[in-house]
């Protein structure tokens, strides 16, 4: 089923998506079967997911958000709280460069460093 408030952000989602790697019904399937979870304010919704490591241990691992950006911030208390009730190790955020500088003060530190080649 998919969670009360949800189309109000569908389209600034697709949009945050690149499709040609996720689209957003890849994102609605998630949501649709449980596997992922909308958070939200006024002014900025995100959805998230766990992510199982086959050691066994677990991260939320942020999917794509939308909106203002200091109202997405202003959701990182949940995402934490959520986390830490899953017993995940931290919060993944996997998106441009600019977050770095914009978490930094929230306790985000760079973990690991991906590269890629357009072909």
């Amino acid at each position: 089923m998919m969670p009360e408030g949800y189309e109000q952000w569908r389209e600034g989602f697709a949009a945050a998506l690149d499709a040609r790697v996720y689209g957003i019904d890849h994102v609605e399937r998630l949501l649709w079967y449980g596997r992922a979870r909308l958070f939200a304010n006024k002014r900025a919704a995100l959805l998230a997911e766990i992510k199982p490591y086959p050691t066994g241990a677990c991260d939320v691992h942020v999917l794509v958000g939308t909106g203002d950006l200091d109202a997405l911030i202003a959701l990182e208390p949940q995402l934490a709280a959520w986390g830490r009730k899953h017993r995940c190790l931290g919060v993944l955020i996997e998106s441009r460069e600019g977050w770095t500088k914009v978490m930094k003060k929230h306790g985000y530190e760079t973990y690991q460093v991906s590269i890629r080649k357009e072909l």
